[in-house]
């Protein structure tokens, strides 16, 4: 019992990960050659992520694992007494934990070769999640500027 659940958690991890981190590494290299072109040339193309879908579906994304991970945290506990399948549990939370950085990572970035300013361009002002921002930044775009 304790090898199969070992087996089938390495599984769950296994297609996890070829699940979002293998698009996202994609896509992160499609974000670096955008910023590292438009780095060397002042002059803008299109916008990587014109209509926000990309940058939407990636906190969409994150608060997914988010969610799934605060699951699953609260079972390690009843596993405790099965070092091998901590040890494959562990795993998988800590792949979790890496997607969803990894993603908060890649959003930013998107949101970065697209002209929205990063976090420490912004003021003081907290926000609690993407739409938050973004709203605040189209209101900051629609005052005129003193």
């Amino acid at each position: 019992m304790v090898a199969e659940a070992s087996r089938r958690l390495r599984e769950w991890h296994d297609a996890v990960y070829e699940a979002a981190i293998a698009p996202m590494r994609a896509l992160a290299q499609e974000v670096r050659v955008k910023l590292d072109a438009e780095s060397k040339d002042d002059t803008l193309e299109e916008p990587f992520d014109p209509d926000g879908v990309g940058a939407a579906s990636l906190e969409a994304a994150e608060d997914h694992f988010r969610t799934q991970l605060s699951k699953l945290r609260p079972m390690r506990n009843d596993i405790a007494h099965y070092p091998q399948v901590v040890a494959e549990f562990d795993r998988l939370l800590e792949l979790y934990a890496s997607v969803i950085s990894n993603m908060q990572d890649l959003r930013w970035s998107v949101l970065i070769a697209d002209g929205i300013p990063s976090p420490s361009d912004m003021s003081e002002r907290r926000f609690a999640n993407g739409a938050e921002l973004i709203a605040a930044l189209e209101e900051d775009a629609d005052k005129p500027s003193s």
